[in-house]
């Protein structure tokens, strides 16, 4: 804006230059004032290209470029199975820690070892580094001594790596003396925190080993590879592959647990190694169920602001009703995870179109919609349908192909993409609510 200021004050200096230097030298003064009209011009279009306030805060969270585990002081326990998806995993967590200018070192049993190095020749990341920053795979039984395990990849940097530790199916007492050695080393200091991802394979592991995982990092996080994966799209009778670039609407009643089924939208899209981003205003229920978690791009409306702030790493704080911010929010987003799947959740517009009037609201739904019309990017837009009139509410779902309504008799399909309809709401229940149980549990 300074730029523009500047150059739009220019153009009224070189007017009067011009005036004034009149007669003999009015050729001389207009060829002046040409080339310095266009150099003006240049300048306001470098002007008008530069990220905006909101484009610069976006951009420069970590979630955009970390979507999983990207709080060095939280370690985060792993639990899959035969049927887990992996390489999404193996492949953030890797290409994060080189990103963010750190060793990455992937101990695993040696069973595992060809799986490990299969994923990474497969995306690139084998043998290769990222300035002096490398990916590093230990066999797990063969650095069991505190020498080896703790011995630092880069002698300058000690500390600035991250580790991925997958005991598979190793017994209760060999996981024990494993966790003892890398959490408690001797002669590191324990100030010095190690990010960290323990791997755990449910089917085949003691369980006890989770236990002995989590009284070592009381703190650590637990994403259930096992569970979770698909722990929404199966309430469609799908797979998480199926709903990636599907655009859904949930029709919920405020006082149910509809908060339930948006939890389990964003822990499939962390399960499987995709950033989440949720468009909520301050103070709402799913404000206060997510303002705590990490690796969630949090957008909050609220009247505190009169512009885009940044309160952390993870949350922007944009102004109240203000949708052009909205609209641009989602495009940067976009643009910065252009190559990245991502899960988009908005439950903002049923107080839009409250506030603001239908028309302005369902130009900016429809365009939001139209913004992610990608194979990369999934969106869940949430109305609550006992505020809008049904000529609103029926407005809004033809913007839909996928519709999931949820009240107090539980979450029920409208209907799917792809043209599997229900005739009515109490025909298609839906059956995915409850956890499954078995195996190891978090």
């Amino acid at each position: 804006m300074k730029i523009i200021s500047v150059s739009w004050a220019s153009f009224g200096v070189l007017t009067l230059f011009q005036i004034a230097a009149g007669g003999l030298f009015l050729p001389i003064s207009e060829s002046i004032g040409s080339v310095a009209d266009s150099l003006l011009f240049v300048l306001i279009a470098f002007a008008l290209r530069e990220p905006t306030i909101l484009g610069r805060i976006v951009t420069s969270g970590e979630t955009v470029s970390q979507a999983v585990y990207s709080n060095p002081s939280i370690d985060t326990i792993v639990l899959y199975n035969a049927e887990s998806d992996r390489r999404s995993l193996v492949e953030t967590f890797v290409k994060d820690g080189l990103a963010t200018g750190q060793d990455v070192v992937c101990q695993v049993t040696k069973a595992e070892v060809p799986f490990y190095r299969a994923i990474l020749r497969g995306s690139g990341m084998m043998n290769s580094s990222l300035g002096e920053h490398s990916v590093t795979i230990r066999p797990i039984e063969t650095t069991i001594a505190p020498a080896a395990i703790d011995t630092p990849l880069s002698a300058s940097v000690p500390d600035v790596r991250r580790e991925l530790v997958d005991l598979d199916e190793l017994d209760l007492d060999h996981c024990r003396d494993i966790i003892r050695k890398i959490t408690f080393p001797d002669g590191i200091s324990r100030s010095k925190q190690i990010g960290r991802i323990w791997a755990l394979n449910v089917e085949g592991a003691h369980a006890g080993v989770l236990d002995l995982l989590q009284g070592a990092n009381p703190t650590a996080r637990v994403i259930d590879l096992a569970m979770q994966q698909d722990t929404f799209s199966k309430m469609f009778n799908m797979k998480h592959q199926d709903i990636l670039g599907n655009r859904l609407l949930l029709e919920y009643e405020p006082t149910s647990d509809y908060e339930e089924v948006v939890q389990k939208f964003v822990k499939e899209f962390q399960a499987n190694g995709e950033p989440v981003a949720i468009f909520t205003s301050a103070g709402s229920p799913i404000y206060r169920q997510f303002r705590d978690q990490r690796n969630i791009s949090l957008f909050s409306f609220s009247t505190k602001t009169s512009s885009p702030a940044r309160l952390s790493d993870e949350q922007v704080l944009l102004p109240e009703r203000d949708t052009s911010l909205l609209l641009d929010a989602v495009d940067k987003l976009l643009q910065a995870l252009s190559k990245k799947r991502i899960g988009i959740l908005f439950d903002v517009f049923t107080d839009i179109i409250l506030s603001q009037g239908f028309e302005k609201a369902y130009g900016v739904l429809s365009s939001v919609v139209e913004m992610t019309e990608s194979e990369m990017a999934s969106i869940l837009v949430l109305i609550n349908y006992g505020a809008l009139e049904p000529r609103v509410l029926g407005a809004v779902q033809g913007l839909f192909r996928s519709q999931l309504r949820f009240n107090f008799d539980g979450p029920k399909v409208i209907k799917l993409q792809g043209g599997r309809q229900a005739s009515s709401y109490d025909e298609e229940p839906l059956t995915g609510v409850q956890e499954s149980s078995g195996g190891i549990r978090a």
